[in-house]
């Protein structure tokens, strides 16, 4: 069946579609978050309606409690931070992860239908008012199985951002809804219950959207360099299991983003100027007002009018990164 016929036909489906009211739940998995967990935890809290916090380290992770668990206060703040309306669901083990497709399991192993999942990591935020721009498009296209954002990847500061290259772009679900047998095989994305990849899988592309400017903030790589010597160790052995078409892996990938992000070796057409808005939660973060040294005296193209993935591109981009799907041509919808 060609793709625009099959989009005629999820339409069709969507007028005898009996409707439920989305259910939002930011699905957040951490360890070690001092220093951040609140301001994500405050990040868009009354746009979601369950806030479900999975806490623990997997097998391998530096910085861990012999039973797993974070070793800073992180669990002391989850407990802790203002819940007026209950939302906070805290779910911990006292032992490690076998593996990230573990973890995330959990987020899907506890999911109920109707439920659509964000999945993000405590460093990942959204501006206020994007979710529920997201929940009026859940109820645009109720048959819809993903909605798409746009990765902004600030590095070393608030600042700057990293410009998109495929490597920059990772094949990550971030905003699925939910149906029952939902599995984590790879822990980007998600298989459903007769084993098709709901992210690659012909059947899906017709469901799957993207936003205009619906953007995910994510701050790591302006966390320093302690941080990314922790996530070099860590993600190493999580890599090396995922071999690439030249012969190198993931991790080769992750080494030399690595080594260019502690040799300060990024080449300064790879970096934009940023000039927006930040999340309001992220806004105290002591931070927010730190500008990278290295930067001062150098002059960076405006990200605005140099962002390399239109929206309206980014998902066929993305989607044409690996290499046995080059042969897919996949329909896309735009909501806005």
């Amino acid at each position: 069946m060609n793709q625009p016929r099959k989009q005629m036909l999820d339409i069709l489906e969507e007028v005898n579609y009996e409707y439920a009211e989305p259910v939002l739940v930011k699905c957040l998995g951490v360890h070690n978050e001092e220093g951040w967990i609140e301001y994500n935890l405050a990040n868009c809290y009354t746009e979601f309606d369950i806030i479900r916090v999975v806490e623990g380290a997997v097998q391998g992770r530096p910085g861990s409690t012999e039973d797993g668990h974070s070793t800073d206060s992180t669990l002391d703040r989850i407990r802790n931070f203002p819940d007026p309306d209950n939302k906070i669901e805290l779910i911990t083990q006292d032992r490690f992860f076998k593996s990230l497709e573990e973890q995330k399991q959990t987020f899907l192993d506890l999911a109920n239908e109707g439920e659509w999942l964000f999945i993000i990591d405590c460093d990942e935020f959204y501006l206020e008012g994007e979710v529920n721009r997201v929940r009026k498009a859940i109820r645009n296209r109720p048959t819809a199985s993903e909605i798409i954002p746009t990765f902004l990847h600030f590095y070393r500061d608030f600042q700057h951002l990293k410009a998109p290259e495929p490597e920059w772009q990772p094949q990550h679900q971030r905003i699925i809804r939910y149906q029952p047998g939902l599995r984590y095989h790879t822990h980007p994305v998600a298989t459903d219950a007769k084993g098709r990849c709901t992210y690659f899988d012909s059947s899906y592309q017709t469901k799957r959207y993207t936003m205009p400017e619906l953007y995910i903030y994510h701050y790591g790589h302006a966390k320093g360099k302690e941080f990314h010597r922790m996530k070099q160790e860590f993600y190493k052995s999580e890599l090396d299991k995922f071999v690439l078409a030249d012969g190198t892996s993931a991790s080769d990938k992750f080494d030399d983003k690595f080594v260019e992000f502690m040799e300060y070796a990024e080449k300064s057409d790879t970096i934009l100027e940023f000039n927006g808005e930040h999340p309001k939660a992220i806004q105290p973060h002591s931070l927010y007002t730190e500008r990278e040294e290295f930067y001062c005296d150098k002059s960076f193209k405006n990200w605005k009018d140099n962002f390399v993935y239109a929206a309206e591109q980014l998902p066929t981009i993305a989607l044409f990164m690996m290499g046995p799907w080059k042969k897919t041509n996949p329909f896309f919808n735009v909501l806005n």
